[in-house]
C-alpha cells in the first residue's frame, strides 16, 4: 500500500493535469484503504469473476459513465 500511494503522490506531482488509473487483481487490499490513503475511487462495483469483485480498477478523476465487465471466453 505504501508503494502503490508514494507512486501515485510521485505522478501526481510530476503531471499535475493528469489522470491516474490503477487497474488489477489488488482484491487483497481493502476499497476503503486505496480510497482513504491514495485518493482513488473504485469504479467496478459488478463481479469480475464468480461472485468476487477480483479485478478492480480506480480512478483519481472520474471520468467513464459507464462501466462494463465483459465475462471470460476461454475456461480453464
Amino acid at each position: 500500500m505504501d508503494y502503490i500511494e508514494a507512486t501515485v503522490d510521485e505522478q501526481g506531482k510530476q503531471f499535475p493535469n493528469s489522470q491516474i488509473i490503477l487497474a488489477s487483481d489488488i482484491n487483497q487490499l481493502s476499497d476503503k484503504d486505496i480510497s482513504w490513503q491514495i485518493g482513488l475511487t473504485p469504479i467496478v462495483y459488478q463481479p469480475t469473476r464468480g461472485s468476487n469483485i477480483l479485478d478492480q480498477t480506480y480512478v483519481s478523476v472520474s471520468c467513464y459513465s459507464t462501466v462494463r465487465v465483459i465475462q471470460e471466453f476461454i475456461r480453464r
